[in-house]
């Protein structure tokens, strides 16, 4: 089995996944003495304020089935304590909304509000939550050329080369790109 040194990533979609995934390679890898690979992030959208529609919060939990706030926590202590700051207000309280389906005669979806006392949480706006990575992933940009975030770009196709062991990458608008592994954000279908 050969190994391939993992130099160049592309990830499609540059959402909150994306962005996440990008600022988790460019801080995490310098920590165990890796370079980080370079990374480029194709986003179809045409510029950050594209998502203006996306008034919904979301919210970030430190419990184990969530895992939200020590990702967060993982990437950048400081990114975690500005998004923090972005939090909506809670007052003391940490109270969070699980949906589920439960059993009963009709099948019906359940709401379960949980008080949670020993798990931090809080709730962010998508947008604004969104626009951090996105301002985290232009600082580090401006730091080293490692993360290449690309708006307006389309990815179509993607296939695998197996005599250069890379995977080629189609855009839009007639570009192609290539990689040693590829990331879709949720999604993006192009495969």
């Amino acid at each position: 089995m050969s190994s391939t040194k993992l130099e160049r990533v592309i990830i499609v979609g540059g959402g909150l996944g994306g962005l996440a995934t990008a600022l988790s390679f460019y801080y995490i890898f310098p920590r165990h003495n890796l370079k980080a690979p370079s990374i480029t992030v194709y986003e179809r959208d045409t510029m950050e304020s594209s998502r203006l529609n996306e008034g919904y919060t979301l919210q970030l939990r430190n419990d184990p089935s969530s895992g939200g706030i020590q990702a967060l926590k993982t990437i950048d202590e400081q990114l975690y304590r500005d998004i923090k700051q972005m939090a909506a207000p809670t007052g003391n309280k940490n109270i969070g909304m699980k949906i589920g389906f439960g059993i009963n005669c009709d099948i019906n979806p359940t709401i379960k509000f949980i008080r949670d006392t020993e798990h931090e949480m809080f709730r962010v706006a998508r947008y604004n939550l969104r626009n951090r990575l996105v301002e985290e992933v232009k600082r580090s940009s401006s730091l080293s050329s490692v993360i290449d975030l690309q708006w307006n770009s389309h990815v179509i196709k993607a296939d695998y080369d197996k005599i250069t062991n890379k995977v080629i990458v189609e855009l839009q608008d007639g570009r192609r790109d290539e990689c040693d592994l590829l990331i879709g954000e949720y999604f993006v279908g192009i495969v």
